[in-house]
């Protein structure tokens, strides 16, 4: 971000991705081709042009298991890289990745002709793209950047100088920043948060800040998944954030942070603003206004009353759409609610990432998917008929529909108690017939379940 740039980079406070050495984020060819074009007059500090040779240069180098590169674990959907002309480079992924244009920030491009004949001379002194460029560094000290008057990019250097003293202990960061030696810090530890506040304007933004267990697994005690889990299941992860962390973090949910851009896509955010709205409105509420606007106003549907299928289909249907919508749409809600929250749990799991990597096709995976998030589900269904049967003793009455719960109702009102018991006894049945079926559906939704 200083030195260097990546095709793409994230901003290091909201995590969008946005284009960097690229003149816009990559181009989806298809599901496993994306396209880059290098910005037009882009050079390194040495004065050379950076090429899509120098792209294929950097991403092989990460990508080869001799260098051993950190990097290298977070582009393992990448296949192939090359050089479609001198701007333009191709990635061929080995399989679907949603977030490959975000991804490859984490890969900086270097110039090919400094690195490739001496990697150390270049590693002692860093030549890149960036806004910046390495004048010195003294080890255990400081390191010494310079604005580059050449950088043509979309994030051009602030100041004319910048010196990043080298200060691991937490307490010197603090304790400089309080007698002025440094003009800024990061890290600030949270226990003296407040009290650097008095004196310099301290700030809390999000970052990519997910804390995580690395682990060997070349080594025997570590290559057993299960005894990975049990560790991780081992830490008190509430008792960290509370007192390490006084309260300044949340679990971890996966890879990617809640508030990551790619986590929250606007079809997903609508999709939960109406699934919310729909949960929260009552069933005999909503038959109100469905009756103003689509009865009275628009005349589209009847207000009320009943006709049997056997006199009219047509007519039956339109007399009983208001009822089941009003019935119908807070349960429904509730229920796609829960259905994307078991996807979203189970797309995260081993299996998938598995199947995916073994090339299957986009559509069995997530078939796949979906039948193992449909079991709790298909539970809270069952459930939810219950619902269902006392919600319809009010939109009954409603929209005048001759029922079961308007039999309760006259029943209740007119003192007739074996007419209640009857019709109570009627449900009862009805609710334990759905849950048996319910039960028999898991056979069909999860074939594991057939050999418990």
């Amino acid at each position: 971000m200083h030195i260097f740039e990546g095709l793409v980079d994230l901003d290091p406070a909201t995590l969008v991705a946005r284009p960097a050495l690229a003149t816009e984020m990559p181009k989806k060819i298809n599901a496993t081709t994306y396209r880059a074009t290098l910005r037009k007059g882009a050079t390194f500090h040495d004065g050379s042009a950076v090429t899509a040779d120098d792209v294929v240069f950097s991403f092989e180098r990460i990508l080869d298991p001799k260098n051993a590169s950190l990097m290298a674990q977070f582009v393992p959907f990448i296949d192939t890289v090359k050089a479609v002309d001198a701007g333009t480079v191709e990635f061929k992924l080995k399989y679907p990745f949603a977030l490959f244009p975000s991804r490859i920030a984490v890969a900086r491009i270097v110039p090919k002709k400094i690195v490739e004949p001496d990697p150390k001379a270049f590693d002692a002194k860093p030549v890149g793209s960036g806004p910046y460029r390495f004048v010195e560094a003294t080890r255990e000290d400081k390191i010494v950047f310079e604005a580059y008057d050449k950088y043509n990019g979309p994030h051009p250097a602030k100041a004319k100088k910048m010196i990043w003293r080298l200060m691991s202990d937490q307490s010197a960061r603090v304790s400089a920043m309080e007698s002025g030696r440094v003009q800024a810090i990061e890290d600030v530890p949270y226990i003296d948060v407040k009290r650097l506040a008095g004196s310099s304007k301290t700030e809390s933004v999000q970052s990519f800040g997910l804390l995580f267990l690395m682990f060997n697994t070349a080594d025997k005690r570590f290559a057993d998944k299960r005894v990975r889990q049990a560790l991780h299941h081992a830490l008190d992860t509430e008792k960290i954030i509370s007192t390490a962390m006084a309260g300044n973090a949340a679990p971890a949910t996966g890879y990617v942070p809640a508030t990551h851009p790619d986590q929250d896509r606007w079809p997903d955010q609508l999709f939960r603003v109406l699934s919310m709205a729909g949960v929260a409105i009552p069933s005999f509420w909503l038959g109100v206004p469905l009756i103003q606007q689509f009865a009275l106003n628009t005349r589209i549907f009847p207000t009320g009353g009943y006709t049997s299928p056997a006199d009219s289909v047509s007519v039956w249907l339109t007399t009983m759409a208001l009822p089941a919508i009003s019935l119908a749409l807070p349960v429904s809600a509730s229920l796609a609610r829960l259905v994307r929250t078991s996807m979203v749990a189970e797309l995260d799991r081993d299996y998938v990432r598995t199947a995916r990597g073994n090339g299957l096709p986009p559509l069995l995976v997530i078939r796949s998917v979906l039948r193992n998030a449909l079991v709790t589900p298909l539970t809270v269904l069952g459930i939810k008929v219950g619902y269902m049967l006392s919600g319809a003793v009010v939109i009954e009455a409603i929209f005048d529909l001759p029922g079961m719960g308007k039999l309760i109702l006259e029943g209740v009102t007119g003192g007739d108690v074996a007419l209640v018991q009857g019709t109570v006894l009627t449900i009862a049945i009805a609710f334990l017939m759905v849950n048996v079926i319910v039960d028999l559906l898991y056979l069909l939704v999860n074939p594991r379940i057939r050999t418990v």
